[in-house]
């Protein structure tokens, strides 16, 4: 997807939003799996508004979050 943004055939849709829906949306996504795997996913409440592209942070942060789980202990 960098590499779409890089060349212009993606371009962002910056918004402005409450970053806690988006982490509590993936905790709920993301919380079975580290339970699974022995972990336990904590996501601080928070009131913070960003601007951003919501689709494009949430794949960065779900991208995060997976490789996390898959290489913590």
């Amino acid at each position: 997807e960098v590499a779409k943004l890089d060349a212009g055939a993606l371009r962002p849709e910056v918004g402005t939003f409450a970053l806690g829906e988006l982490l509590a949306d993936l905790e709920r996504q993301y919380a079975p799996v580290a339970r699974a795997r022995g972990l336990k996913l904590r996501v601080p409440p928070t009131r913070a508004i960003v601007v951003s592209d919501r689709v494009l942070l949430r794949r960065v942060l779900q991208n995060y979050l997976a490789n996390a789980l898959r290489y913590t202990r």
